[in-house]
């Protein structure tokens, strides 16, 4: 229960920071923002471990949220405007190092979480274990802990059938006082991966805090940026830029990144639960490796993505990445819960398709509109609205349908986000990329 409250109010933060910073990135010097955000995660990182009350834990994963979103906005706002329409190689390497960085932050974090401990219960005087779910309350020291089929929260590394580490000396996490109150101890290891963390994140804050200091506002873009400036193109796309279709496109450029993150999300956090009831003979272990398999996918494809955004335009990564989700959603949905091997092999493609999905739409809107901190704000948020709401929905119709519904929720979510964006592609069409011929775009989008 309280493990969930704490997912919970860090994916509030989380909402209010993508929001926040997209503003505040319009309004104040980028680098200095940055590197607070990245000094904020760092000082508040290292704290919670140590936090002496439930009420400060809270607190402080609310400002780890709001800190982690405003970063997430602000960086990728930032290499769009440090780049331009040359940002597509260098957004799909920022995704592909944050997948790298989701796999390699549980491996930090598991050497210092003991996988079982027993404590002795002075009232029955026989051992015991505990698990997450199964802690009375929280207050010296807590490790949150994600659904184990989730893995793009790094600072949530504790699967969900875990066990939080009990020791008998006073190296414990918990503690036994008078005939029945448990309590926490100091751990003398937890606090070891949140500081390793928080270390990192106080060294990518410094080289901000140095661009801030040197240049201040000013930001030295490539040669081949100052010259579309002058581009006359940019003249044509100022004369149609009307309000309207500002507004109308990150409508719909909202409403495609809420669907599309919502896909990958339900998927990465029931997929493991699936392929355990699905009758098809999956092991507790065979799930979890059918699991990295399709985390697996996405990072591979993300780098792959790198160089292909550096061949092929937005457009072209959308449309393919459309086409993909579709048809391995179809075979989800028509074989998935009977056949084994369409099961992998659908997996594997829909983790590919769904790869570069992201970035490339940052690349492909930034050939249409100027994508300003509050343009941002819209995908990042939209992203962030889509984590909350919809696997709790997908919870609800799992008690009402079964687990069956995956698949078929995954075929209609496909389709949604394929028609969505042809209704983007469209309605952008008729006013004109911003960088004239869209075949110059092809370094743009990932």
């Amino acid at each position: 229960m309280y493990a969930r409250i704490v997912l919970v109010v860090f994916s509030a933060g989380h909402l209010v920071g993508t929001i926040a910073g997209g503003f505040w990135f319009d309004h104040f010097d980028s680098h200095l923002l940055l590197a607070l955000a990245m000094l904020g995660l760092a000082v508040v990182g290292a704290f919670i471990p140590w936090c002496p009350m439930w009420g400060i834990l809270i607190l402080n994963f609310v400002l780890l949220g709001c800190m982690t979103g405003c970063f997430e906005t602000g960086g990728n706002a930032y290499c769009v405007n440090l780049w331009g329409k040359e940002s597509g190689p260098y957004l799909q390497a920022i995704h592909f190092v944050f997948a790298i960085g989701a796999a390699v932050a549980p491996l930090i974090a598991a050497p210092f979480l003991m996988p079982q401990q027993s404590f002795v219960s002075t009232t029955l005087n026989e051992s015991s274990t505990i698990s997450p779910t199964d802690l009375p309350f929280l207050t010296n020291s807590t490790f949150p802990y994600r659904s184990q089929y989730d893995i793009s929260c790094a600072h949530c590394d504790i699967g969900a059938n875990d066990v939080i580490p009990v020791h008998e000396s006073n190296n414990s996490f918990f503690s036994t006082e008078g005939n029945n109150t448990l309590q926490l101890a100091p751990s003398l290891q937890i606090w070891i991966p949140y500081t390793i963390l928080s270390l990192y994140n106080l060294l990518v804050s410094l080289p901000f805090f140095c661009l801030f200091v040197i240049e201040g506002r000013r930001v030295n873009l490539p040669e081949k940026e100052r010259e579309n400036a002058s581009d006359p193109h940019n003249v044509v796309f100022v004369e149609k830029n009307q309000k309207y279709f500002v507004f109308s496109l990150l409508i719909l450029l909202g409403t495609f990144v809420f669907v599309y993150y919502g896909h990958e999300t339900i998927y990465a956090n029931f997929l493991y639960t699936f392929a355990i009831s699905s009758g098809l003979g999956f092991t507790p272990e065979l799930a979890a490796y059918l699991n990295a398999a399709y985390w697996g996918s996405i990072a591979g494809f993300r780098f792959l993505s790198i160089f292909c955004a550096t061949k092929v335009t937005p457009k072209t990564l959308l449309t393919v990445a459309s086409i993909g989700m579709s048809l391995s959603s179809a075979a989800l949905a028509l074989f998935g819960n009977d056949v084994a091997e369409v099961l992998w092999a659908a997996t594997v493609l829909l983790g590919a398709s769904v790869a570069s999905v992201l970035p490339a739409c940052i690349s492909w809107t930034e050939g249409y509109i100027k994508l300003t901190g509050k343009a941002m704000a819209v995908i990042t948020g939209s992203a962030a609205c889509a984590d909350i709401s919809l696997p709790w929905l997908m919870g609800h119709l799992f008690s009402v349908f079964g687990m069956e519904i995956l698949m078929y929720t995954m075929l209609a979510v496909s389709l949604a986000t394929a028609v969505i964006y042809f209704g983007m592609q469209v309605f952008a069409t008729k006013y004109g990329n911003r960088f004239g011929d869209e075949t110059s775009q092809k370094t743009s989008n990932v």
